[in-house]
């Protein structure tokens, strides 16, 4: 007879591979510090500003005439430690704690009235914080240093657990409902592991200027959204997979 294995038991499964995979990456970055701080290379602190652009929310499936995508702005302040080798060769070490965020915009589209009103919803209260690791090399342009890394980590989400929006409408003097939605997330938070590119300038002896890209790998959180009253029925997903582009700026702790 071959095995059987039941809905429950392969998510159970899923779930403990997730599991086992997150602690992994955290002690694989716990490990490289602990090796960084051993081996007798160059090494330098530095703190900073990162200014994120991207996260936005997706919709499956996509109603572009009703859903805006908008992409947010969110800061995290940002410690760095870099270790320098032989042959120019660097890693960095580095931990981001800030904000994240979302829009929400329907675009009104129903047969009670008029159409083309935006109702924005606005989250930015979502808590991030991450540990990531960027192995590169150091290239020389005159006397400045440009860094270029390729690397990852894992974040840390804390999203509120559950989120209504909805959308009302004065209908010959009733009220009526035209969108609406809702937004949840687990109570305990969200691990989500990425990947990123990496490329940071020396600007001066004490400031550092990066670009970096990254994009996580799962959700952060899940929603529905259900439009009335429209011409074709409009409902689906909601999703918030985090990407973006950041500039970091840092300042060295010692020269």
């Amino acid at each position: 007879m071959l095995p059987f294995c039941s809905a429950p038991d392969q998510a159970h499964n899923f779930n403990s591979l997730i599991s086992y995979a997150k602690k992994t990456a955290i002690k694989l970055i716990f490990i490289s510090f602990l090796w960084m701080a051993a081996c007798n290379a160059t090494a330098q602190s530095s703190i900073g500003l990162s200014i994120n652009y991207g996260d936005r929310l997706t919709f499956t499936p996509n109603y572009p005439n009703l859903l805006l995508k908008r992409k947010s702005f969110t800061p995290t302040l940002v410690y760095s430690y870099q270790k320098s080798f032989h042959s120019d060769f660097s890693v960095i070490l580095g931990g981001q704690a800030g904000i994240a965020g979302y829009q929400l915009i329907p675009v009104m589209s129903d047969t009670l009235g008029p159409s083309g009103d935006r109702s924005p919803f606005v989250d930015y209260g979502i808590f991030v914080s991450r540990l990531e690791l960027t192995p590169g090399k150091i290239f020389h342009l005159g006397k400045r240093r440009f860094f270029v890394g390729i690397g990852g980590g894992i974040s840390y989400y804390l999203v509120f657990p559950f989120t209504t929006m909805s959308v009302f409408v004065m209908y010959q003097g009733s009220v009526v409902k035209v969108f609406d939605s809702y937004i949840e997330s687990s109570d305990a938070g969200v691990f989500s592991g990425f990947g990123k590119v990496y490329m940071k300038l020396t600007m001066s002896k004490r400031l550092d200027l990066a670009f970096q890209y990254s994009r996580h790998w799962k959700s952060i959180l899940d929603g529905e959204f259900q439009f009335y009253h429209t011409k074709t029925p409009a409902s689906g997903d909601i999703k918030l997979v985090p990407q973006g582009v950041s500039l970091i700026l840092l300042y060295r702790l010692k020269k």
